[in-house]
Order: structure tokens, then sequence, then C-alpha cells
């Protein structure tokens, strides 16, 4: 009886610490033959006190890391959201882990409805096709890539400009694979319209230069009639004139 009443207390006290709350030491209501001395069961229970205290610092610490890791998620969640890229996360199936905003905005679903689905439940076949086989490039080298995309949206077709890259987990096998994926229509189009604004100027210093050289014929015939026969009044190779004056407009010619 003296000593299960104890181990019964000492039961009793594990059953009752919560790790959230600060638990008292436990103390047992034994007597000992000198107040110096110690018996088994007081090493008892100072190994169960000083692990309570351990195991209490340890959840805080825990608490405190979840604390700071949920924060940081936040962050990292109101960037993904807040960018004009479209970011999402796909596993090596092709299946959705992941949208930002913008891709919700974009293509309208959600990110809670997004998981499962896969290209071809969102978009053509064609674009679809093209966006799996960029996938597997990606899981086949295992590296960081770039690819020009299409994608239909409301008002058509739009160009995105998409870097894609392996997601790993600790053991370092890759899970999925994550797109941030950048709208480059505008700029193409910009492309294309200095590119033919450049043609066109070809195409008009083409017909510039072949002008020129029409008119310079055109001209080079006529004017070396004039200046040959000019030429042979002035030094009145056949005779004289008749008169000075003739001779006069033959050298201002």
């Amino acid at each position: 009886y003296v000593v299960i009443r104890h181990l019964v207390e000492i039961s009793n006290y594990i059953s009752a610490i919560s790790l959230n709350d600060k638990t008292k030491p436990l103390v047992l209501s034994h007597k000992k033959r000198a107040s110096h001395e110690t018996d088994e069961l007081d090493r008892v229970v100072d190994s169960i006190n000083n692990t309570a205290k351990r195991v209490g610092k340890a959840f805080t610490d825990l608490q405190i890391a979840e604390e700071e890791k949920l924060g940081i998620e936040e962050q990292q969640r109101d960037i993904l959201n807040n960018t004009s890229s479209v970011i999402y996360i796909k596993d090596i199936d092709g299946r959705f882990l992941f949208i930002n905003r913008m891709f919700e905005k974009l293509f309208h679903i959600s990110n809670e409805k997004i998981n499962g689905k896969k290209d071809h439940d969102l978009f053509s076949k064609e674009e679809a096709d093209a966006f799996r086989v960029n996938d597997l490039k990606i899981l086949e080298t295992d590296s960081l890539m770039e690819f020009e995309e299409g994608a239909s949206q409301n008002d058509g077709l739009h160009l995105y400009l998409s870097v894609k890259f392996p997601l790993k987990n600790i053991s370092g096998e890759t899970y999925a694979i994550c797109g941030i994926s950048t709208d480059i229509t505008e700029r193409k189009l910009a492309e294309k319209l200095v590119q033919e604004a450049l043609a066109e100027a070809k195409l008009a210093n083409q017909a510039k230069s072949e002008f020129l050289a029409t008119m310079s014929h055109e001209f080079r015939t006529p004017l070396n009639a004039i200046l040959g026969f000019s030429e042979m009044m002035r030094a009145q190779y056949f005779g004289p004139l008749g008169s000075d004056n003739y001779k006069d407009y033959a050298e201002d010619i």
C-alpha cells in the first residue's frame, strides 16, 4: 500500500498532463527519514518532472515553429496570388495540385475545384497535348526549361513564356512540376509589327533604288544627246553657227 498509492498518484499525474497548459510539478505526499534523503520514488518524480519540462519546452518550440511556418506559407501564398504571372503545380501524372489567383481569373476555375483535374479538362486537346509534351520533357531531363505555349482565353489565343522545373521531396525524388507562365501576346504582336514594318521598309527601299536606277537611265539617254550635240555646236564642229548667241547658248548648255 505504501508503494502502490504513490504509483497511482504518479500515474494520475501523468494522465492529467496537458501540453497546452503549464502543469505544476509533481510532489508526493510521503514522509522521508531525513529532509536531505531521497528514495526511489523521489528519483522517479524528479525524472517525471524533468521529462515533463523538456516535453513542454519542445512542444512550445514546435508551436512557435509551426506559427512561423504558417506565417511564411501565408507570405508565399500572398506573393503567388498577387503576381501577374500564371503559376501552377501538377503532379507527375499531370493532375493539378495548386493554381494561383491569376490562373483562377483567366481560366475560370478555383483552387479548391482544380485538384485532380488535368489539362484536358480545361483546354482544347491540341493545347493540352502540347502542355503534356513539355511536362514530360521536364521529367525526362530533370531540369528547368522554357517553352512558348498557347492557351485560349475569352478574347482568343494568348501566347505564354512558360518556365517549368521539377519539385523534389526530402528524398530527392521528383513528385511534381511547377510552372510560371507570363503572357507575351502583346510582345509577340509588337515583334510581328516590327518585322512587318522592316519588311515594308526593305521593299520601299528596293522600290526607291529601282526607281532611281530607272530614272537615271531615262535621264541619261536624252542628256547624253543634249550634252554631245551642245559640245559639237560649242566647238562649231561643222562650221560657224552664224551668230555668237548660238555659241553662248551652247556654252550655257
